[in-house]
């Protein structure tokens, strides 16, 4: 059976941003209850309080078909904040799918500052560019894997990843959801986290059709993997420094050049997104059981390294993740840490996986998903036939 795999049409880029503006408490109050005079008028009830953290905090979704929620709140001190939640496709295109990922080019940019631009005026908030400080973007990208249980062992895979060093591996929560509803999300849903970003793999199609995002008469792929890596504010300062794009400076009034960011963002979505994935997902080749343990005895190592080796992907093949299995290996034969190392590291060099594919899936190898996204993100490269 022959599969192929391919990026979606938007390649490497963007779907959501967070963006941040701290107005005076009157300007804050002037906003606010305009808005929720509107809403009285209008009888749209799209401006109303939510719970949020112990702290005053207020939702106004007028903009939602246009990807854009508001939230006002105010923290100790006083503090007022005002926060945008955009999704720039859906913002610049209310039309467009929820699948799709913000286009990488810079008149998308552009397009994209005007139109949160109109909307701002409209109840006077600031222009794009204009205050609004960048709190956190979501790159990402979207892998269509067609038809069969491709994106099904790709997602069990992952799940089965190696935690990197100083990331925590954390679990999908919402009050929403019952206990059973939740197991069942964290199936098809990863994530790892260190503080300043988070990497983030899940199944598009099904979040989509969970959440009732399927807009009408639109036809989902049978498997979409959507990689995302989630920047936090601390992340973008640091990446805003090393390229040299001004950000805020209360001293001299300068702002951020959020076109600038978002265009340096987009350029270097690839590399940023697969060296963090490459951290918990390395590259090289899925094999079933049997044939992996072949493989690893034609290799020219010691016995000893070989033996390791071989206990290390039977324990993979058991174990719910490549660090259980790595902590029974490093018992059994009293290792290092640094024998430890050396020991994935021969897997790596090998371009050999030790995680197993599971015995019914269809083909008997398959690329890791940091192997056929570095392989995407080649120049010219579209598509993957397996």
């Amino acid at each position: 059976m022959n599969t192929t795999l391919m990026l979606t049409s938007d390649g490497f880029s963007f779907h959501t941003m967070e963006l941040k503006y701290f107005p005076t408490m009157t300007e804050y109050h002037l906003r606010k209850n305009y808005l929720y005079d509107l809403a009285r008028k209008k009888h749209k009830n799209f401006m109303y309080p939510i719970s949020c953290n112990n702290q005053e905090t207020h939702c106004c979704k007028r903009f939602k078909k246009q990807g854009t929620n508001l939230y006002f709140s105010v923290t100790e001190g006083p503090h007022a904040t005002i926060k945008a939640v955009v999704n720039p496709r859906k913002l610049i295109d209310p039309d467009s799918s929820y699948l799709g990922i913000f286009p990488s080019n810079e008149d998308s940019v552009s397009e994209f500052a005007d139109a949160f631009t109109d909307i701002m005026r409209k109840i006077g908030l600031p222009d794009f560019g204009e205050s609004w400080s960048a709190t956190r973007v979501d790159l990402c990208v979207n892998l269509d894997c067609g038809e069969g249980n491709t994106a099904r062992e790709l997602n069990r895979l992952a799940h089965k990843a190696l935690t990197p060093e100083k990331y925590i591996r954390t679990a999908y929560t919402s009050d929403s959801l019952t206990p059973e509803k939740l197991k069942e999300k964290n199936k098809h849903y990863l994530c790892f986290e260190n503080g300043s970003a988070a990497l983030v793999i899940y199944d598009k199609t099904y979040q989509m059709t969970e959440e009732g995002l399927v807009t009408q008469f639109e036809e989902l792929p049978n498997g979409i993997i959507r990689v995302e890596l989630q920047l936090g504010r601390k992340f973008i300062r640091k990446f805003m420094d090393k390229n040299g794009i001004q950000r805020e400076d209360p001293d001299t009034e300068k702002f951020e050049d959020l076109e600038a960011l978002f265009n340096e963002l987009i350029r270097q979505s690839p590399n940023l997104i697969l060296s963090y994935l490459q951290k918990a997902v390395p590259c090289g080749t899925h094999y079933k059981l049997s044939r992996l343990k072949y493989l690893l005895d034609k290799l020219p190592f010691h016995a000893e390294t070989v033996e390791q080796m071989q206990y290390l992907v039977q324990q993979s093949h058991t174990c719910d993740t490549l660090n259980d299995a790595i902590r029974k290996t490093k018992k059994k034969f009293k290792l290092s840490e640094k024998e430890v190392k050396s020991l994935i590291k021969r897997f790596r060099d090998s371009d050999i996986s030790p995680i197993p594919l599971s015995g019914n899936f269809v083909l008997d190898s398959l690329p890791s998903l940091t192997s056929l996204l570095k392989q995407l993100a080649m120049e010219g490269c579209t598509e993957i036939d397996l």
